[in-house]
């Protein structure tokens, strides 16, 4: 083994030539220069920008405005200091029309107490509607499900409220109670 032939040099050489070969192909420093500018990649034509069409809008729900019963039972209630509602009183008035600057009873608290209206309305099958004009925390339930909510507002507002029925009787409760201030609760017709 001490002896270098003809064929080692051969190989040995050979490699060495392998080897520089595959330096100068795999280095990416050797061939790389500073004032390369990258080139521009094209796929093709640029794709046209999408434009919506209009399609068919659906047709409004027509609504039926409901004529404000006769009558309502009126139920007054006074906010207990202890939590809860204590029944104050019950009677029928012939119209939603309620306006009063102070509690409804001499011995009621002031900004403590809430009324409760009720009444079987006849909704037509469909869509229903009609509009309270109200100065107090009013929430409207037909059959037992909430319809529509008012917050206390700063002065009298107008709260429509709109439900779906499948037609004939239909329960109607208004809640309204009295935070502060004036209290009003209409039917606006």
């Amino acid at each position: 083994m001490s002896k270098v032939g003809l064929r080692e040099v051969v190989a040995l050489g050979a490699l060495g030539v392998a080897a520089f070969i595959g330096f100068m192909f795999l280095d990416p420093t050797s061939t790389e220069s500073t004032s390369h500018t990258p080139g521009d990649i094209r796929l093709g034509a640029t794709p046209p920008t999408a434009t919506p069409t209009l399609g068919p809008t659906a047709t409004p729900v027509p609504v039926t405005r409901l004529a404000q019963p006769e009558s309502w039972r009126l139920t007054y209630y006074e906010a207990a200091v202890s939590g809860g509602d204590i029944l104050t009183g019950d009677s029928f008035v012939r119209r939603l029309d309620l306006v009063s600057e102070r509690a409804p009873f001499r011995d009621m608290r002031d900004d403590a107490w809430s009324a409760v209206l009720s009444q079987q309305v006849d909704a037509a099958a469909g869509r229903n509607a009609f509009t309270l004009e109200y100065d107090c925390a009013v929430t409207v339930f037909v059959d037992d499900e909430e319809v529509a909510r008012g917050e206390d507002p700063d002065g009298p507002a107008r709260l429509e409220v709109t439900f779906d029925h499948a037609g004939g009787e239909a329960a109607l409760r208004v809640e309204a109670r009295d935070t502060g201030g004036p209290f009003l609760l209409r039917w606006v017709d």
